[in-house]
């Protein structure tokens, strides 16, 4: 004890004390102090009430070198691993995500911890209620079932979540050199499989016979925590999945027998977005931590043995599930909202516009046309979305593979030209959008755009974005449903903005060599925020927050339009304020008549 005592520091010793004010007498009478046995400085056992197995056990909490801010170290012995919720093999678990304690003095701890631990053992006690011991691992249980397998080296894409139980179709992703986290594409018929594919290499691949190696069951009820050997995995499921989905399973049992490591995926039941748990099967004569590749003719691969070869072992891997549910879940104030059935025709896929494509594809605007008759150059990757290897491309085209790369869901039109001429070629080009976004600082178009939205009988929600000269200051126009106020009228006859905030001398403007070519200036910072204001006001107008003629501004630091030799001829800025958003009504007409 006198060697220990020299690395007890001042907050154990507190910890101790206090940890012994908190038993009181009949407590610390029974705390005894043990040798440590995963490196605590000092290490006590506390016995345990009997549970609801008829096992008395024992609390081991440790004070580490790292205490309080550490925690106490606690252990259950013997180990009560799938038998107590929050109970892992060497830990106990008391705390879930955004549960970790506020304060770390060593009083608060030992309190914060007992109390939590109280919790556990009602859970565990002989008259505790069996259902309620049940709910909290249910609430946790892939964890459970994970921590019981081996890791295996690959990772499922489920490229759509199934409607009902029925198999699956593998294909391995071969582009990847490497053997760790080997991607497999997963998908219930081939020809997603194949447009995935095509969104990948833009062509049309052709899948023959390929490998129906996996199997997606929609779990009625949950299992036990204790996953079974393999010999007993079917029965484990079995009593969990309805009378047509046990025959179903063991048709494919049997007719996917030649593949030699096979998935069982299992959707944890009442759960959105939905939890989805791998169980590997692998059969005798695949080595341990080995992976198979699953081709578009991976079926030819495997002769059918004559007798099925046991399963060895259980594994599990990580599943990735590619749907709307998942991918858009963690914004909830637009889980509810329905932008997949919208439709939004971006106009200027440069800087400004290729982000707010982006932008709105991700957040579940997944019907996007784009338009914009350039190609991609170098000067554009500094602030621009897309990269090296899509230069020389158009952009339109450029980012539709993007888009679809990352939302294989997104249907993305590609238009590489100008809107003036495809509106000649296709006057009903627009007539189904819901929404027109423009960002092209082209005044011919956006004109055009005013003008032809005049005429038209269903009247789609016009934004028009744009960022003044060093993407300091951006403006955004909207013009809500079936508004029928022509917007023209702020603008001058060349489109310039007759309430800009700032002026700069050739109005900012940056020309190149060539007729008439140029550009604004402005740095990927200053875009990105006016870009994200441009798609946050997108959806507001489309999810009816925004519903009247609007005016929105964003004004970002004005020291920096002194420093590039501008002026600031803005609203009053309050001293200190970097950014500043400011949403307005449309000025009247009058207060914009050209003297």
């Amino acid at each position: 004890m006198a060697d220990i005592n020299n690395f007890i520091t001042p907050e154990i010793s507190k910890g101790i004390e206090f940890l012994y004010q908190y038993l009181g007498e009949d407590g610390k009478s029974l705390l005894r102090e043990v040798p440590s046995k995963n490196g605590e400085i000092i290490c006590f056992e506390f016995p345990l009430p009997e549970d609801y197995l008829g096992i008395e056990r024992t609390l081991c909490l440790g004070f580490d070198k790292g205490f309080p801010n550490t925690g106490l170290k606690l252990q259950i012995q013997p180990s009560a691993w799938l038998e107590w919720p929050h109970v892992m093999q060497k830990s106990l678990c008391l705390y879930g995500f955004g549960n970790q304690p506020a304060g770390n003095s060593p009083e608060f701890v030992i309190r914060d911890t007992f109390r939590r631990l109280s919790k556990l053992i009602n859970l565990v006690l002989p008259d505790s209620d069996q259902d309620i011991r049940k709910n909290e691992f249910f609430r946790e249980i892939t964890p459970y079932w994970r921590m019981q397998l081996a890791r295996n080296r690959q990772q499922l894409i489920l490229l759509q979540q199934p409607t009902n139980t029925c198999e699956l179709f593998v294909l391995t992703d071969q582009r990847q050199n490497f053997k760790n986290n080997k991607i497999i594409w997963v998908a219930e018929d081939v020809l997603t499989l194949e447009n995935h594919l095509f969104r990948l290499f833009n062509r049309i691949p052709k899948i023959s016979e390929p490998a129906n190696a996996g199997f997606f069951i929609r779990l009625k009820t949950c299992p036990d925590v204790k996953v079974p050997s393999q010999d007993n995995i079917i029965s484990w499921l079995s009593g969990h999945i309805s009378k047509e989905d046990k025959l179903l399973l063991s048709e494919w049992k049997l007719k996917s027998s030649r593949y030699p490591i096979r998935w069982l995926l299992l959707e944890v039941p009442n759960t959105n977005p939905p939890i989805i748990q791998s169980i590997i099967l692998r059969h005798k004569g695949v080595k341990d931590g080995s992976y198979q590749i699953y081709g578009k003719r991976a079926a030819r691969r495997w002769e059918i043995p004559k007798t099925l070869s046991p399963l060895t072992s259980l594994e599990y891997c990580p599943v990735h599930l590619i749907s709307r549910s998942t991918i858009h879940s963690r914004d909830t104030i637009l889980i509810n909202e329905d932008l997949g059935n919208k439709k939004v025709a971006i106009i200027g896929i440069g800087s400004l516009g290729s982000s707010v494509a982006v932008q709105l594809a991700r957040a579940g605007v997944s019907n996007l046309m784009l338009i914009d008759p350039d190609k991609f150059e170098s000067a554009n990757i500094g602030r621009h979305v897309l990269g090296m290897d899509d230069l020389g491309h158009y952009k339109t085209d450029a980012l539709k593979e993007r888009i679809q790369k990352d939302i294989p869901f997104s249907d993305i039109k590609s238009i590489p030209g100008f809107i003036q001429y495809e509106l000649i070629d296709q006057i009903s080009l627009l007539d189904d959008v819901d929404a027109v976004v423009i960002t092209s600082a082209n005044w011919l178009s956006e004109e055009l755009l005013w003008f032809f939205r005049g005429l038209c009988r269903k009247k789609w929600i016009f934004i028009q974005g744009w960022t003044e000269p060093h993407a300091i200051i951006g403006h955004i126009l909207v013009s809500p449903l079936n508004s029928d106020i022509d917007g023209r009228y702020m603008f001058d006859h060349n489109g310039n903005f007759k309430y800009s905030f700032t002026s700069w001398s050739d109005k900012g403007l940056i020309p190149l060599h060539g007729c008439g070519d140029g550009f604004i200036p402005g740095g990927l910072i200053g875009i990105s925020s006016i870009a994200n204001l441009i798609a946050q006001t997108t959806i507001d107008t489309l999810t009816g927050k925004i519903n009247k003629e609007t005016w929105i501004s964003s004004i970002g630091d004005i020291e920096k339009i002194i420093d590039t030799n501008g002026i600031y001829n803005g609203p009053n800025i309050p001293s200190g304020c970097k950014q500043m958003v400011i949403s307005r009504d449309w000025p009247l007409m009058e207060d914009f008549n050209e003297s």
